[in-house]
């Protein structure tokens, strides 16, 4: 952990975070918040009283580990735990963040800004924190460095507060844009509204696409233009389901950069590719937060499912298993890759025999099994098998040969960044009491 080291006995991820949460904040000034009256306490306190009393509910078992769907309490406390330790971990926390989380007023502000942190550091980027010492002039939250490319961002992180009637960011992005930046901008934005389980966030992004748009023309800072940003939109209702499941979503959009709209129409199939390319950084950012939409369960990577019962059979690639042939012969194979389809229950499985050949053969799936195959169909199998990219990015090469005069537009042939980060299937927390 950085270089520090937290001894105890947990039996998941979970449980660690729910005790390394208190760890940046320091033992005298937990204690003097537990202290407090309800009405008095900070919002971080009522948190986790809160949480353990939503844990405390679902305990049927001591000792045992639970599994149950997630609230905003719940996800918030966790999230903010899992991004404070990758902070620890990667770059160290750092003591001016820790003391805007300790003040009540600047906590979700805060809060906000250990998430685009973690955000990022999920998606390979190195942060390097800004001098908060200099108030001789404004500058962004941090520096964020893309290792595959070595770019740098000068970020920022508004959170937008709850209660809103309506679904205008303009304020936070001409706040975000004031301040002084010395490389370009991705601007992160909470959105910050309600958004039960089910229910799709369509509605509630073209309303804030569409505000957005229209200050492209008109917004200036300082008498001037206002400079352009990568914008990376968020919605974690947190605050609006404490006690509930809920939706989370993200999005992508280019403030001033045309080729990097949800909306963006090409001319052909390679102009796509080069915009891709020039804007790599934020395809990688949006395409981690697809593969890490939730705070792991256990330890070391495994899936919760195997992880709390070892003794379960489980399909690996590179082992061997007996199985029994169409033509009713008992053979043994060496699994070669697989899939499964969690809907029918079934996994396919192409495994190597004695004799060289290959044959397909189909096992049966628990519901178990085919609720974890649909959070992490990369890693089911014991190898990781990354998500399948697009077929004009497996070949690019061939395709810019190919390509010759132009085609149709396109429409938004980069954009797919609206990203559902909980319910399909539901965010939940694994812990034991």
């Amino acid at each position: 952990m950085g270089a520090g080291v937290l001894v105890g006995k947990w039996n998941t991820f979970h449980d660690f975070l729910f005790e390394y949460i208190k760890q940046p904040f320091g033992k005298d000034w937990w204690l003097a918040q537990a202290n407090k009256q309800p009405a008095e306490r900070h919002p971080l306190l009522e948190l986790c009283f809160c949480a353990t009393e939503q844990l405390s509910k679902a305990i049927t078992q001591r000792g045992a580990v639970h599994e149950i769907p997630a609230t905003g309490t719940l996800a918030a406390l966790l999230r903010l735990a899992y991004d404070l330790y990758l902070l620890s971990h990667n770059v160290g926390v750092q003591s001016v963040l820790v003391e805007r989380l300790k003040k009540a007023d600047q906590f979700w502000g805060a809060y906000y800004e250990t998430t685009a942190s973690g955000i990022l550091i999920r998606a390979g980027f190195d942060i390097e924190f800004e001098d908060e010492s200099d108030v001789t002039t404004t500058h962004c939250e941090f520096v964020a460095i893309y290792r595959e490319t070595g770019r740098k961002f000068s970020v920022e992180a508004k959170w937008r507060t709850p209660g809103k009637t309506h679904f205008d960011v303009g304020n936070q992005l001409y706040s975000a844009l004031k301040k002084r930046a010395s490389h370009d901008r991705i601007v992160f934005i909470e959105v910050n509204v309600a958004q039960p389980e089910g229910t799709s966030p369509q509605a509630t992004l073209t309303q804030v696409l569409a505000g957005l748009t229209s200050r492209e023309q008109k917004l200036s800072i300082d008498g001037q233009p206002a400079p352009p940003a990568y914008l990376i939109l968020t919605n974690n209702p947190f605050l609006h389901h404490p006690d509930s499941p809920f939706q989370q979503w993200a999005a992508a959009e280019g403030f001033k950069i045309p080729d990097f709209k949800i909306n963006a129409p090409f001319s052909n199939l390679r102009e796509a590719l080069e915009a891709r390319e020039r804007h790599r950084e934020m395809f990688a950012v949006m395409d981690s937060i697809r593969r890490h939409d939730k705070v792991p369960k256990t330890f070391d990577g495994e899936l919760a499912i195997f992880d709390a019962d070892h003794s379960l059979p489980r399909l690996l690639i590179g082992q061997q298993y007996p199985f029994t042939r169409d033509d009713g012969t008992d053979t043994v194979g060496t699994l070669v890759c697989a899939s499964a389809d969690p809907e029918g229950k079934d996994a396919f499985c192409v495994f190597e025999l004695p004799d060289g050949k290959n044959v397909i053969h189909k096992f049966p799936l628990t519901a178990a099994e085919a609720a974890a195959y649909r959070e992490h169909p990369d890693t089911f199998f014991g190898r990781y098998d990354p998500p399948r990219p697009w077929p004009f990015e497996r070949s690019a090469r061939s395709v810019r040969c190919l390509l010759q005069r132009p085609r149709h537009p396109i429409e938004g042939t980069t954009a797919r960044t609206l990203k559902r980060r909980s319910g399909y299937p539901p965010t939940r927390t694994s812990f034991s009491r």
